[in-house]
C-alpha cells in the first residue's frame, strides 16, 4: 500500500508544472491554454482625480495551442476605478491597435478576436481584476515578449477619440510580472 501511495505521489510531482504558469485544456474549443500566474496593472491618471483612481489595464501573456497551431497573445483587461456616472463619461473602448513603449522602442500590437474569450459571455483566461473588465487580446511574438521582459520601463499607449492618446504606466513595480514573463517563455 505504501509503495502505491509513493508511486502516485511521484507521478503527481513529475506532472506538476511550473508554479508560475497555469495550464488547462478547453474542451469546447479543443485548445490548450497556458497563462502566467502574475499580471501587472497599468493606470492612466487624470488630473483632479484621486491618485488611487483611474482607467486601468491589467496585462498578462497567453499561449494557446490548437492542433499544430501555436499562438501567443497579450491579454489586456480594460477596467476602471472611476465613477463614470459622476464623471459623465463612457469607459474607453479597447482599440484595434495599441503601442507598447519599452524604454525607447515602440511595439505596435494588433487586436485579435478570440470569440470564446471575448465579449460579455466570455470564458475568462485570467481572473477578472474588477467588475466590468473587458477582455481583449493582441497578437504578439516570442521576440516581442523577450523585449517586454528585458525592458527597464514600459508604458501602454491607447488611442482614443479626437486623437487623444491615453498613457498607462505600471501602478506598482512591474518587476514580478516581468519575471513571470521570463518563467512563462523561458
Amino acid at each position: 500500500m505504501c509503495t502505491l501511495v509513493l508511486s502516485l505521489l511521484a507521478a503527481w510531482c513529475a506532472t506538476t508544472s511550473d508554479p508560475t504558469v497555469v495550464e488547462y485544456f478547453d474542451e469546447l474549443t479543443v485548445t490548450s491554454i497556458s497563462r502566467s500566474t502574475e499580471t501587472v496593472d497599468f493606470v492612466s491618471r487624470r488630473p483632479g482625480i484621486s491618485t488611487l483612481g483611474g482607467d486601468m489595464i491589467t496585462m498578462g501573456p497567453v499561449y494557446a495551442t490548437l492542433s499544430a497551431e501555436h499562438n501567443l497573445y497579450l491579454w489586456l483587461g480594460f477596467w476602471t476605478t472611476l465613477d463614470r456616472f459622476q464623471l459623465q463619461s463612457a469607459a474607453p473602448a479597447p482599440p484595434e491597435q495599441i503601442e507598447l513603449r519599452l524604454d525607447d522602442e515602440v511595439l505596435k500590437l494588433e487586436r485579435v478576436v478570440l470569440s470564446r474569450y471575448s465579449g460579455p459571455d466570455a470564458h475568462r483566461i485570467y481572473p477578472s481584476p474588477s467588475p466590468g473588465v473587458v477582455d481583449t487580446y493582441y497578437a504578439i511574438t516570442l521576440e516581442q515578449i523577450d523585449r517586454i521582459r528585458a525592458a527597464e520601463s514600459i508604458e501602454i499607449r491607447v488611442p482614443g477619440a479626437n486623437g487623444v492618446v491615453a498613457v498607462y504606466v505600471p501602478r506598482d513595480d512591474a518587476a514580478p510580472m516581468l519575471a513571470a514573463f521570463i518563467e512563462f517563455t523561458g
